[in-house]
């Protein structure tokens, strides 16, 4: 969603018809460019998303044990 709104200022986001007509018909090299940035760009937010959350669940994961004296893993 974060891309998407910077593609409405931006522009250049491409039409899903058109991204799907091209892999129907093998064109790969029509593909345009700003769609290979946008899909960078989802892959570099969705790898940053995971680390964050690791990092965040490893914390309260920490602070869980401590409190209980168990881990929640350990359930089950």
């Amino acid at each position: 969603m974060t891309l998407r709104a910077v593609s409405l200022v931006a522009g250049g986001w491409p039409s899903g018809g058109i991204i799907a007509e091209i892999i129907k018909n093998k064109e790969w090299s029509v593909i345009p460019y700003n769609y290979w940035l946008y899909l960078g760009g989802i892959i570099v937010l969705a790898i940053v998303s995971c680390i964050i959350q690791y990092k965040g669940n490893k914390e309260e994961d920490k602070d869980n044990l401590t409190k209980n004296g168990k881990s929640y893993h350990g359930m089950v």
